[in-house]
């Protein structure tokens, strides 16, 4: 079963969705996998993204890599605070217009609970399907089923993500497809390397129909409209190139002037 099955496999039955990048990392892996992480985010499912590095600036003009984070969560809420011996009366809740609320009641004479102190984290629970881009990680995912996304013929991890979407008729809009393309120039050369098949053209494609623009740098970011104008008149000034520098006359040139022949 190939891998795009696979997948169409797992989210029909997975609740949990966790993208997972590896530890050699490329802008092109992470911007696919923020392109999967979109596009899972979009259908009924609870879908992360983790790395267990952190993002450098190369990577910070990728829509959601924000939301890459460094811990596999759990599915149970914990909510914490300071606690003080003797402090606490009674800890009961309620549920009112569809919130549930957790009422904490402190002592007779005791400080009620500080607000901007609470925290909020999650542990336990198991995810249900981990989606690998490329490369190994030493983050644990217990015993979830794994998918380690592989690049095969293609040229890029960013044309494989592309082919999924397509295919199994997942979420896609602009930021997906910017993403998309961003990594698919970024491993490509843009689409000049050896590898680029008509797949690689396929998956540009996709990206352009989804509104994705092809004015982008490097390392992800959008060329602002001084950057853009720069390299319009660089290449301008390039195209310029005068035969001699302008002649300025002298003062005396245009005023009338008398010569004698030598005498013999």
């Amino acid at each position: 079963m190939d891998q795009i099955n696979l997948i169409q496999e797992a989210l029909t039955t997975a609740q949990t969705v966790l993208v997972m990048l590896p530890s050699q990392l490329t802008l092109d892996k992470v911007a696919s996998a923020l392109a999967l992480y979109l596009s899972c985010s979009k259908i009924p499912k609870t879908t992360t993204i983790v790395c267990e590095k952190k993002m450098t600036v190369e990577y910070a003009g990728l829509v959601g890599v924000d939301k890459i984070t460094d811990k596999v969560g759990g599915r149970s809420l914990v909510v914490s605070f300071d606690y003080k011996e003797e402090a606490i009366e009674k800890v009961s809740y309620n549920i009112e217009n569809e919130r549930f609320n957790l009422v904490i009641q402190p002592k007779d004479g005791k400080l009620p609970l500080e607000a901007e102190k609470v925290k909020y984290s999650y542990i336990g629970g198991e995810v249900d399907v981990v989606i690998k881009m490329g490369g190994e990680s030493s983050l644990g995912v217990g015993r979830a089923k794994v998918i380690n996304l592989d690049l095969g013929v293609a040229a890029s991890y960013a044309e494989v993500v592309a082919e999924v979407l397509s295919k199994l008729r997942l979420p896609a809009d602009e930021d997906v497809a910017q993403n998309l393309l961003a990594g698919l120039r970024d491993a490509t050369n843009n689409l000049t390397a050896e590898e680029v098949n008509a797949n690689t053209f396929e998956a540009a494609a996709f990206c352009l129909r989804l509104g994705a623009k092809m004015v982008k740098s490097k390392n992800g970011e959008k060329l602002g409209l001084k950057e853009q104008g720069q390299v319009e008149q660089s290449r301008a000034e390039k195209k310029e190139s005068p035969l001699a520098p302008p002649v300025v006359p002298q003062p005396d040139w245009f005023e009338p002037k008398i010569y004698r022949g030598g005498q013999v």
